[in-house]
């Protein structure tokens, strides 16, 4: 049973609850989403040149915990600042905002972690943290590339697409867990394999979750469409959700034991590379020339 005794800024409206238990018919529960995340979303994603970078330092220093931990990152050695920070508003001046609201967007994430209080689940929520830290830097990375302004929201729906995911872990987390070392402990659980035993994918119950604690339409587009983004509804979304869809696979080939993975013939880098009209061996370049700097990201996310 998921633990009763989670952070009170962890806290969701009981009526949500209940109504998603409807809308799903299934005895699943969810985690609630941390506040900090939801709000930095939607100063990403909002339509605004130039974001405002007092809102994010009053938003991040209203949660000491999360304060704390986004300076513990911003003096790690993957930024090497010259002199320590001591406030996020100096952090945001010297490292810009899409690069604090990114750390303070996973930082939130991460604190779901004190939800999951057994080893094997602890194991199974860093695999999944892994594979999102890393989809969120690679889909940023991309954009980056293609030159497309649209690295917030990427880097966003990256973290946040394996949301589906953190919600069988916490309300069906002995099922979950067994069909994740069903056939690869290395391995996630695939779609295919959530629809026979939950009846839902993680895209599908993530999406809703993420329309249920209204976060921004393209997030919850790329959620839902990231293994089909021609599925999305504007071209915008369609941008997102392939970005998302490469960066999984990019994530995923960085993280697998196998030693030769063609990312050129991957699907994901053909749908992707059909909406931005690049090829797929200029997209597997990109990803491989920004392959290391994206681990280093997550090792220093993860805290390893």
């Amino acid at each position: 049973m998921p633990d009763s005794s989670a952070p009170s800024d962890l806290g969701s409206d009981a009526q949500d609850t209940a109504w998603i238990k409807a809308e799903l018919d299934t005895d699943i529960q969810f985690p609630p989403l941390p506040r900090t995340v939801a709000e930095v979303t939607h100063l990403v994603t909002e339509d605004e040149s130039e974001p405002d970078p007092r809102k994010l330092a009053d938003l991040v220093d209203s949660d000491p915990v999360i304060a704390a931990t986004v300076l513990q990152r911003i003096n790690s050695a993957y930024y090497g600042m010259r002199r320590r920070i001591t406030s996020v508003r100096k952090a945001v001046m010297l490292l810009g905002f899409l690069d604090v609201a990114n750390v303070v967007l996973t930082a939130g994430m991460m604190r779901l972690e004190e939800i999951f209080a057994a080893t094997d689940q602890q194991q199974l929520f860093n695999h999944i943290m892994q594979l999102s830290v890393g989809t969120g830097q690679f889909a940023r990375e991309l954009a980056q590339g293609l030159e497309l302004s649209i690295e917030g929201p990427a880097y966003s729906a990256g973290l946040l697409h394996s949301t589906g995911r953190l919600i069988f872990l916490y309300g069906a987390t002995d099922d979950y867990a067994a069909l994740s070392h069903a056939d690869d402990e290395h391995a996630l659980p695939t779609a295919d394999a959530e629809m026979f035993i939950f009846g839902i994918s993680h895209p599908e119950i993530g999406a809703r979750a993420a329309s249920m604690w209204k976060l921004p339409d393209i997030l919850t587009e790329a959620i839902l469409h990231y293994t089909k983004p021609e599925r999305a509804e504007t071209p915008a979304h369609r941008q997102v959700a392939a970005l998302v869809g490469a960066a999984v696979a990019a994530q995923t080939a960085s993280m697998s034991t196998q030693s030769e993975i063609d990312l050129a013939e991957a699907p994901a880098l053909r749908s992707l590379a059909s909406v931005v009209e690049a090829s797929p061996a200029a997209l597997a370049d990109i990803i491989e020339e920004r392959s290391s700097r994206v681990q280093d990201y997550v090792s220093m996310i993860m805290g390893s």
